[in-house]
């Protein structure tokens, strides 16, 4: 049966990136940790932690979740984030996309800690190379059903300024390395982006 997991909302501080819908601005320590308390009694599945969080604040948010008993997620979009994240604890990094490979070393370091990695390759241009590569997808009844109508070209708008071959280059180099993150240990997971 497939099962759901959430994490309520996102925990974010100043200049967060979603603005203030859906996402609780944190400012201090000890409204970090109230909110962990109150989401684990609403019964979240985990907590969610956005970079625009300092880290003094995501370190409060772990240490409190982890002492709950709840994992923790947060993204990994450069080295620092990941390393960062590994050393909090995170249970998982979203989005771990480099400008360049992910090195084995970072890899070895995710697989020793055991801390998953959500590429989210649709985010990080996958659906608009695929869109490109197959334009007869958008026009099938089901990709029409099944999808917004705002979503219908968000993968196109996203990348317009990427060039195909430039897009197909990063991709295949996102997919290295999820492949050589798989023979290291590496936990992967495939996210809802």
């Amino acid at each position: 049966l497939p099962r759901y997991f959430y994490s309520g909302e996102l925990f974010e501080s100043q200049r967060p990136y979603w603005g203030d819908r859906g996402s609780l601005l944190i400012t201090n320590e000890l409204d970090a940790r109230d909110y962990v308390r109150r989401l684990k009694a609403l019964g979240v599945s985990f907590i969610k932690v956005y970079p625009s969080l300092c880290w003094q604040l995501q370190r409060a948010v772990c240490d409190e979740a982890l002492s709950q008993g709840l994992p923790v997620v947060g993204h990994g979009t450069s080295l620092e984030e990941i390393t960062k994240g590994v050393t909090l604890g995170l249970y998982s990094l979203e989005h771990v996309h480099l400008t360049g490979p992910v090195y084995d070393d970072v890899l070895a370091m995710l697989a020793a800690t055991d801390t998953h990695w959500t590429p989210t390759l649709a985010s990080m241009g996958a659906d608009s190379l695929l869109l490109r590569d197959r334009p007869e997808v958008i026009a099938a009844p089901r990709f029409i059903g099944l999808t917004p109508c705002a979503c219908h070209f968000a993968a196109f708008d996203t990348y317009k300024g990427v060039g195909t071959s430039t897009l197909r280059g990063v991709i295949a180099a996102d997919l290295a390395s999820i492949r050589r993150a798989a023979l290291l240990g590496a936990q992967l997971h495939a996210g809802t982006d």
